[in-house]
C-alpha cells in the first residue's frame, strides 16, 4: 500500500492507512480479495502515476475527463493470463464522498470479478476499425461484468435517495458532445479508422458509466433518444452477469444489438453481412440539443475613438455622427451578409454598438483552410475600406478557437483572443504594441497558411493582403490593389464556370459583391483620388488631436501607412507579408 497526498499531514495519512487495512481485512474475510491485487496507491499525482503504470505495462493511458464525470478510482491491469496483476489507483478526493468505503469496496470487487470471467472473455481489450462488432461486444461485456458484479455485492440502497455523483442525463450529454466533436473532427481530417475507434471508446465510457449509475434511483427517460436500447442494456446485463457468476450459460448478443442501435442513432451505421461501417451522409444535424462550442475562424473589429464620438454627439458637437455611423455600419454589414448568403448556414455576422464579429467554420485541411481565411480577409478588407471612406478607423484581430452563438449570446474563446489583440498584440510582435488602427492576424493562422494549397486567382489577393509592421505584427491591408483586383475580376468568372461546389459558389458571390462595393475605386485615377482624400482627412485629424497623444498616435500611424502604400520606400517600416503556400493551383478541382 502506498499513500501520498500533499495536503494530508502524517496523522491523516496514518488514519487513511488504518481504514484501508480494515477494508482489506473485511474483503478477505468475505472472500472478495483477489490474490492478483498487487498494490493500492492513493495519490494526488493521480494522472502522473497512472501514466507511469500504463507505460510500465504497455496499456492505454486514458482517464475520463468529461465535465460530468471525473475519474477518482482506476484499476490498472497488465493483461497477462500467465501472471495477472492489478493495481488500484485512488485519488484522495474520493474520501470527501459519503460512500467512499463502498467505492473502494467496488474497486476491490472489480478486481475479484476478473477471476470469475470465463476463459473466452479473458481477452485483450484492443479493438480496431475492422474488429467485428460481436468481438467488440465481448470486450465491453468483460468490463461491464466486473463493474456490475461489484454493484450486486455492495449495498448502495442507503445512498439511493441522496444526490448521485453521476446521472444518466449527465453521461448522455457527455456522450453526445463527444460524438458531435468526433463528427466535426472527421469532417476536417477524414481519418475514418480514428473516427470508428474513438466512437467505440466514447460508447464504452457511456455504457460503463451507465452501469455505475444503476446503483442509484433514476428514470430511463433521462437517456432521451437512447431510452429503449439503454433499458434493454441494463435489464439484460443484470441477467447475464448473474449467469456468469453462477457459471451458467450466458450470451453477449444483447450487447451487440444495443451497440448497433446506439451507434446508429449517432452517426455510424454498422452492417454485419458483409461487415461494413458507414458514416451518415449528412451528420450536420447530429444531436441538435447539445450546447457546445466548435472551432471557427473569428474576426473582431471595433471603431477607434468611439467613446469620444458618443460624448461629442451627446454634447451636440457632432449631430450627424449617429446618422453617418448607422449608414456606414448598416451598409457594410448588409453587403457583407450579401457576400455570404450562399453559405448562410456557416457564415455568422453580429454587431453590438461599434463591435463587429465575423466568423466562418474552421476546416483544418490543406485546401479548405486557405479559402476560409481568404473569405474572412476579403470580407474584413471590404468592411474596413468602406469605413475608411466614411472617415472611421478600425482595429481588431482574427483568431481560431472555440465558438458558440445563438440569437441571444456569443460564447467564444476565439472572440476573446481576437478582441485582446488591441491591448496585448497577437504575440508574434517583438514588443507590446500601441493600439494602432490595424486588424491583426493570429500567428496560428499564419503558420497554418504555410501548409495549404490556394488557387492562383485567390493567391493574388495574398500578394498585398497582409502587411508586416515594424514590431513584427501582421495585419490585414484594408486597401485593394487596383492592378491585382482587375486581374482577378477579369479572370475569375472563367475559373468559376466549371466549379459549382460550395467554395466556388461562395467566392463567386464575394467577388461580385466586392466589385459592386469597391469596383469604382479600382481604376488608377479613382484609386489615386481616394488615396489623396484619405491623406487629407488623416492630416486634418492629426492637427485636430495634436494635444491628445493617445489619439494622435493612431492617426500618425495611418499617415505613415498611407505614405508607405503610395511610395513603398521604407521596407523597414512596413513590408508585405509573403505566405509560403504549399502549392498554388490553377484548377478548382486540383488536390
Amino acid at each position: 500500500m502506498f499513500v501520498q497526498c500533499s495536503v494530508w499531514d502524517s496523522d491523516t495519512t496514518s488514519k487513511i492507512e488504518g481504514f484501508l487495512v480494515e477494508i482489506l481485512k473485511d474483503a478477505h474475510e468475505n472472500d472478495y480479495l483477489s490474490p492478483f491485487l498487487k498494490e493500492i496507491i492513493i495519490t494526488d499525482l493521480y494522472k502522473e502515476e497512472f501514466d507511469r503504470i500504463a507505460k510500465k505495462w504497455n496499456i492505454k493511458s486514458v482517464l475520463s475527463n468529461e465535465a460530468e464525470y471525473i475519474s477518482v478510482g482506476k484499476i490498472c491491469s497488465n493483461k497477462s493470463r500467465e501472471d495477472p496483476q492489478h493495481i488500484i489507483l485512488i485519488h484522495p478526493i474520493i474520501f470527501s464522498e459519503d460512500d467512499w468505503v463502498d467505492r473502494i469496496n467496488s474497486l476491490l470487487l472489480n478486481v475479484y470479478a476478473v477471476g470469475l470471467l470465463p476463459v473466452e472473455l479473458q481477452i485483450a481489450n484492443e479493438y480496431y476499425c475492422n474488429t467485428p462488432i460481436n468481438h467488440v461486444a465481448d470486450i465491453f461485456f468483460a468490463f461491464f461484468f466486473e463493474t456490475y458484479y461489484a454493484w450486486l455485492r455492495v449495498d448502495y440502497k442507503k445512498y439511493s435517495n441522496g444526490q448521485p455523483p453521476i446521472s444518466p442525463r449527465n453521461i448522455t450529454d457527455a456522450y453526445k458532445r463527444k460524438l458531435k466533436r468526433l463528427q466535426l473532427k472527421h469532417q476536417d481530417d477524414l481519418k475514418f479508422d480514428y473516427l470508428v475507434i474513438k466512437a467505440y471508446d466514447a460508447l464504452f465510457t457511456f455504457l460503463n458509466l451507465s452501469v455505475e449509475a444503476t446503483r442509484y434511483l433514476f428514470e430511463f427517460s433521462e437517456y432521451g433518444i437512447f431510452e429503449i436500447p439503454m433499458r434493454k442494456f441494463i435489464t439484460q446485463l443484470h441477467d447475464q452477469v448473474i449467469n456468469v457468476a453462477k457459471n451458467d450459460p450466458y450470451s453477449t448478443l444483447f450487447l451487440k444489438e444495443v451497440m448497433i442501435d446506439i451507434l446508429g442513432k449517432s452517426f455510424l451505421k454498422i452492417i454485419e453481412n458483409p461487415y461494413e461501417i458507414k458514416v451518415s451522409e449528412d451528420p450536420k444535424g447530429l444531436f441538435p440539443d447539445v450546447v457546445d462550442t466548435h472551432n471557427r475562424i473569428v474576426a473582431f473589429v471595433d471603431v477607434l475613438g468611439f467613446s469620444n464620438m458618443i460624448r461629442r454627439f451627446d454634447l451636440e458637437k457632432d449631430i450627424n455622427l449617429l446618422k453617418d455611423l448607422k449608414e456606414s455600419l448598416d451598409g457594410a454589414v448588409l453587403k457583407m451578409k450579401a457576400m455570404f448568403r450562399t453559405s448562410s448556414g456557416n457564415f455568422e455576422c453580429k454587431l453590438f454598438s461599434d463591435c463587429f464579429c465575423l466568423s466562418v467554420p474552421y476546416y483544418d485541411t490543406d485546401t479548405d483552410f486557405s479559402y476560409q481565411f481568404a473569405t474572412v480577409m476579403l470580407g474584413i478588407k471590404t468592411y474596413q475600406m468602406l469605413m475608411l471612406m466614411k472617415g472611421y478607423i478600425l482595429r481588431g484581430g482574427i483568431a481560431i478557437g472555440s465558438y458558440y452563438s445563438n440569437d441571444n449570446m456569443i460564447f467564444s474563446g476565439a472572440l476573446v483572443e481576437a478582441a485582446s489583440f488591441e491591448k496585448n498584440g497577437s504575440t508574434c510582435g517583438k514588443s507590446l504594441p500601441i493600439k494602432f488602427p490595424r486588424i491583426l492576424v493570429a500567428p496560428e493562422i499564419l503558420e497554418k497558411l504555410k501548409g495549404t494549397r490556394i488557387h492562383i486567382l485567390m493567391e493574388a489577393y495574398f500578394k498585398d493582403g497582409l502587411v508586416s509592421d515594424l514590431d513584427g505584427e501582421v495585419f490585414v491591408n484594408p486597401f485593394f490593389n487596383g492592378d491585382i483586383s482587375r486581374f482577378v475580376y477579369s479572370n475569375i468568372y472563367d475559373g468559376f464556370q466549371s466549379a459549382e461546389d460550395e467554395i466556388a459558389t461562395t467566392l463567386k458571390t464575394i467577388v461580385k459583391s466586392s466589385l459592386e462595393l469597391i469596383g469604382s475605386l479600382l481604376t488608377p485615377a479613382s484609386s489615386e483620388i481616394s488615396m489623396n482624400v484619405l491623406i487629407t482627412e488623416v492630416n486634418s485629424k492629426i492637427l485636430q488631436y495634436e494635444n491628445e497623444s493617445a489619439v494622435v498616435s493612431k492617426y500618425i500611424w495611418v499617415s505613415e501607412f498611407l505614405d508607405w502604400l503610395k511610395k513603398e520606400n521604407d521596407p523597414n517600416r512596413f513590408k508585405y507579408y509573403k505566405v509560403d503556400f504549399k502549392e498554388i493551383v490553377d484548377s478548382w478541382n486540383a488536390g
